[in-house]
Formats: structure tokens, sequence, C-alpha cells
């Protein structure tokens, strides 16, 4: 067969409708923005924790179990404020398959040493690694649930607890994910979410941090605005972090479609896994366990392959290969971390090398509320 997709259209060109892109915004109508639209100008209420934002407080707090929640304008400002919130300085463990918002911060803050470790199979970082990397000027382990998959929690809180060390998570691939019932924002000191477009929920930009107990966050609340109230004396040093009125209402909005854009994803997540698995390829390896998993309730927002032992090579020609046929597949977290010179002094040679193997080998399939069965095929074929 020939490639007959070259070059990528701008989005929203009568071309870009043929291509199938790896996720979509879930995107609400005009007609239901209007009328929350209409109520927001009327109040000239557009900003500085307004009604909406109240509103979807509430309203997420409930869905993702938690029992603190506190919006801000996007998951980046999530991970500073809580980090900023639960570590004065020191080193804090981490892991570098993520996307950069992840450890910019701790990189770029001279208050931080950012201390790398390897990942497991499961994509998440190795409780092993964190456990030999801690010394005595460790304060925090940062954790990524990689593609919406839990992190082993049990054995990360055992290791935090006993050498009195801070737990957070980034969560940022995690809405509405639940391990036993629970909603997975629970876990930790703090958890932060992002709310960008391309995640299962959004709000265009937005993000939030969560606790398990209520009235903990008073520290992000005030970071988020400045680190003061109208009328008191500054507390913290801060940031205007604050979530607007209509990114709110969006969200609002959006929320409603949610769980049909998730039922949606699931769908496909299990077409991926039957067709590909009857193919019996060499090699491919997919999500099988994680995603069968009677324990988790998954939102479906990845669906990540992995080429073993075939390497980056034969990885970035099947990437191609689908792009030549107007498939947009996604190579995360390919080389975000070991080919910027950026880092080049946090590792050394051979360092991390289950991360370095996982970017090398893991393409992300098309995912999202608005693809058929008939999407499904032409990846699978």
């Amino acid at each position: 067969m020939t490639n007959s997709f070259t070059t990528i259209p701008e989005p929203g060109s009568p071309e870009w409708e043929q291509w199938l892109t790896v996720t979509s915004p879930l995107l609400p109508e005009l007609e239901e923005l209007l009328p929350l639209l209409q109520d927001m100008l009327s109040r000239r209420w557009v900003t500085n924790q307004g009604p909406f934002v109240r509103q979807l407080e509430e309203e997420l707090r409930t869905r993702l179990d938690v029992g603190s929640l506190a919006l801000v304008t996007n998951g980046t400002s999530a991970l500073e404020l809580a980090i900023r919130s639960c570590v004065e300085e020191g080193e804090v463990i981490c892991t570098s398959f993520s996307f950069p918002a992840t450890w910019n911060l701790l990189v770029d803050n001279p208050r931080y040493q950012p201390v790398f470790v390897d990942i497991g199979e499961d994509f998440n970082i190795d409780p092993a690694q964190v456990e030999a990397a801690i010394t005595p000027q460790t304060r925090a382990v940062l954790a990524v649930h990689a593609y919406g998959y839990p992190c082993n929690h049990e054995a990360l809180k055992r290791i935090c607890d006993a050498h009195g060390l801070a737990l957070l998570y980034d969560a940022a691939h995690c809405f509405g994910v639940r391990v036993r019932g629970r909603g997975i924002g629970r876990w930790g000191r703090l958890s932060t979410f992002s709310f960008h477009a391309t995640k299962v929920f959004n709000t265009l930009e937005g993000g939030c941090v969560t606790a398990a107990e209520p009235g903990v966050l008073e520290e992000v609340e005030l970071r988020r605005n400045f680190g003061f109230r109208p009328g008191e004396p500054q507390k913290y040093f801060g940031q205007n972090a604050k979530m607007d009125e209509f990114r709110a209402l969006f969200g609002l909005v959006t929320l409603r479609h949610l769980d049909h854009a998730v039922k949606v994803r699931a769908e496909i997540s299990a077409t991926y896994l039957e067709r590909l698995g009857a193919l019996q390829l060499d090699g491919l390896v997919l999500p099988t366990d994680r995603l069968l998993s009677p324990d988790i309730q998954h939102n479906h927002a990845y669906f990540p392959i992995r080429l073993e032992s075939r390497g980056e090579e034969i990885r970035d020609r099947v990437f191609e290969e689908l792009r030549g046929r107007g498939i947009l597949a996604r190579r995360y977290f390919s080389n975000l971390f070991s080919s910027s010179p950026l880092y080049a002094d946090l590792q050394t040679s051979g360092s991390l090398p289950r991360t370095r193997k996982a970017t090398q080998e893991i393409l992300c399939l098309p995912i999202h509320h608005q693809m058929t069965q008939g999407d499904c095929d032409r990846v699978v074929s």
C-alpha cells in the first residue's frame, strides 16, 4: 500500500478531517454554554473565585472522591503549588518517564535537587529504586501514574512513612480513576490533576490539587492567589494560579458528557485488546493486565503498545507507517529527558535503563470519544 498522507494539515481544515488523531478534546455544544456564559457576563464576575469556580470545585470533589480540592489555572501550576506547600527544600525523588512539567520546578529552582530513579515494568516509579536513593537530604517522593495506570501506592507509602517523607502524586492522566472503589486523588499527601484539552476531562486549560481529608489545602489556596487573602497580610510567596469563570463553566458543561465519553473510550480499548491480541505479533506487548485488573476503574486516557526488543528504529518505522495512512499516534515519552542538554548533569551513561528502553519502544495509539469501530479497524489493519 502506498502512503497517501504526507504533510499534516492545519487543524480545522477540510483535509484535517481525514486524519485520525491520537486524542480529541471533549467539547460541549455552543447552545449548552450560552446560558451560563450569559449568566457570567451579567454578573460581571469573571475571576477571583467566582460562583462557577466554587460550583466546579464542589462537583469535582464528589466525582473524584476526595476531601479537599483546589482549582488552578493549569496542571503545571498544580504541581508547583503542591511541591512548594509540602517541601521547603532538599532532594525530591522522581521519575523521568513523564512530561517535563513533572520535574521542571525541581530542576529550575535551586531550593530543590531532583533525584531521578528508574521505572518498573508498569512504567511507574520503582519503589525499590526509590528506597535505594534515599539520603539524609531527601524530603519527598514525586510519583507519576503513567498513562493513568496507578503506582504501587502501598509500597511507596510504606517507604515514605518509614523515612518521614512527603509522598506526592502527579495524577495528570488519572481523572476519575478509582482503585477498589476509592478515588486515586486521595493517595499521598497531595495529588495533582491536569485539565488540559488533551485530557479525558478538560477545561481547555486547567488543573487542581487534591487531598484525602477536608480542610488541608489552605496553603495551596493562598499560594494560588499570590500568597494572601484580600484584606489580610501576605502569608506565603505565591503566584496567580486562579482558574477563571469561563473555564469553570466550560468544565461544568463538559462534565455532563464525560461518562459517555469514557464509555466510548472503554469500548475502543476493548476492541484494541481483542483485535491486536488476535494477531499474535511477535514482540507486541499490550496493556492487558493493567486494563483488565478487577481492582481498577480506568478512564482509558491512553492506549500504549510496546514493541518489545525491537528498538527505536522499528517503533519509529511503525509511527511513520501509521502517519502515512493518516493516523497520528504519539511516542509518549520519547527522549524528552534523555536527549535534552538541560538534564545532562543529572544523568550518567547507562543510567535509568528501563526508562530509556521504554522511551524507545512505546507507541500510544489513537483513543478518544469520537472514534468508531471502523477507526479501530483502520489502525489494526
